[in-house]
């Protein structure tokens, strides 16, 4: 393949402009894979996708799936990045800029293939002709401030690219210059007084009085938990995942036996001062089994300090492994959720009677983060508790709260009192910060409340086991 550079070593002076093509290649720095291996840095763990870009980046473990080797941040023009609009994978710009040139020459071929001139090398989505700017696509490479080594590539204005926000309305994004996809928020019109940063906060502000305690879900493992009620302590919850594989007595071979509860992930729970001596909320485990859409509530006899080993200790742990002592379990119940598509987005818990608004989005666009209600159907309890038999729901209530489910979410707006809102997420701040989940809490006997009852924890382990899931699913597809 014959290169824009040279392929001698020049003494020429470079140009400022890495689109000019006039770098020796051979004066391009090469860092080896292995070598920044040895430089200890781990592949970045972060939720959001284009802050994973941005460190592994700046810690030299982004590679070029053209050249092979990493992607390393610096202002000389051999740092300049081609990245692609449609699957957000970042390429050196000189390779993009080869890759192009080489499919131009070939575009005879391309034809009779029925192949684009120029498409990117990883996701095949035929692209303009390359150039080396910054994310948003604003300035070039060559006009980047030298203070954004931070935030390698990008110009520090505010992105402005047309996205689709979660409620299906496309705006502009509010985020610095950055890549991978935008997060935009649905703003409502006080945006054209006060501005978006405004309107946002006002939106926000009052979204979770009475849901006392707050969960940050930024996270994937290890989950704060804070309660603005001064008699809750703060403390933490581990998501790990478990493999059990079940073989059954007498069985020659398991390989096509179907268990529950082989595979899942597990949302430990410890708090650290129970309501009463004999709680059974004080130390949790909440067991989701995606595959069989199963769920279950296991009473502990003490923390699960497995669980907290492979949920997050792992990560900072030396190479022996810390000494773990057994755990008694109890199961307290089980049950069951439903699965979600693009017709059936809403998830149902049939034993809680409670519903996950928009679960299908939540799994699916989990990248931006698309707020979630949920909400619990407390009709059956109050019918029932009148004429007895089992708290289900009727036909009737269920169309009913279906409706409820499917309206937008505004905290002005009321729905059927027996339709109870008991969690919901947020963002607080000015400006789009970290996404939390807001929690009622149990209000116990006179009024003092005792903490998030342990059915509660339900939805919320059904909710971060998925988006543990799906995050680990997208990272298996940029390794792939």
């Amino acid at each position: 393949m014959k290169y824009p550079w040279s392929a001698s070593r020049s003494t020429s002076s470079a140009s400022s402009d890495p689109e000019a093509g006039d770098t020796p290649l051979a004066d391009m720095p090469r860092h080896s894979t292995e070598t920044q291996r040895r430089n200890g840095f781990r592949q970045s763990t972060h939720p959001d996708h284009g802050e994973r870009i941005l460190e592994d980046i700046r810690n030299g473990n982004y590679t070029c799936s053209i050249c092979l080797d990493p992607i390393t941040p610096g202002n000389a023009n051999e740092h300049s990045i081609w990245h692609c609009p449609e699957c957000y994978n970042v390429n050196h710009f000189r390779c993009a800029k080869s890759w192009a040139e080489a499919s131009s020459r070939n575009a005879i071929l391309s034809a009779l293939l029925a192949l684009g001139k120029w498409k990117c090398p990883s996701c095949a989505v035929e692209c303009p002709e390359p150039k080396a700017q910054c994310w948003c696509q604003k300035r070039s490479f060559g006009l980047l401030d030298p203070l954004s080594s931070e935030r390698p590539n990008a110009c520090l204005d505010t992105c402005d690219r047309a996205s689709t926000c979660p409620h299906g309305e496309r705006k502009p994004c509010l985020k610095l210059c950055h890549p991978g996809p935008c997060n935009v928020p649905k703003l409502t019109a006080s945006r054209f007084a006060g501005g978006p940063d405004i309107a946002w906060y006002n939106q926000m502000k009052s979204t979770c009085n009475g849901f006392n305690t707050r969960v940050a879900m930024y996270t994937t493992g290890k989950y704060e938990v804070k309660s603005l009620s001064p008699n809750i302590p703060s403390y933490d919850m581990y998501l790990g995942s478990h493999l059990k594989p079940v073989l059954k007595q007498g069985a020659k071979s398991n390989a096509n036996a179907t268990h529950h509860f082989e595979f899942y992930q597990r949302l430990s729970i410890s708090r650290p001062n129970p309501a009463s001596p004999d709680d059974e909320s004080q130390h949790l485990a909440i067991d989701v089994d995606i595959p069989n859409s199963l769920y279950r509530i296991m009473k502990l006899n003490k923390s699960d300090t497995v669980n907290e080993y492979l949920a997050y200790n792992y990560k900072d742990s030396a190479t022996n492994l810390p000494t773990f002592h057994p755990v008694s379990e109890a199961l307290i119940s089980v049950g069951s959720f439903t699965a979600v598509s693009a017709t059936q987005k809403h998830m149902f818990i049939p034993g809680l009677n409670i519903g996950i608004a928009n679960m299908h989005q939540f799994i699916h666009d989990y990248d931006q983060e698309p707020f979630v209600k949920i909400y619990q159907n407390l009709s059956p309890y109050w019918r029932t508790s009148i004429a007895g038999g089992p708290p289900t729901l009727l036909p009737a209530e269920q169309d009913l709260f279906r409706k409820t489910l499917n309206e937008p979410w505004d905290s002005k707006n009321g729905v059927p009192l027996d339709h109870q809102l008991i969690m919901r997420t947020a963002s607080f701040g000015h400006g789009r910060q970290r996404l939390d989940m807001c929690i009622q809490e149990d209000g116990g006997e006179k009024g003092v409340t005792v903490g998030v009852y342990k059915d509660m924890w339900v939805p919320f382990a059904i909710m971060a086991s998925w988006k543990q899931r799906m995050y680990e699913q997208s990272l298996k597809e940029e390794e792939s």
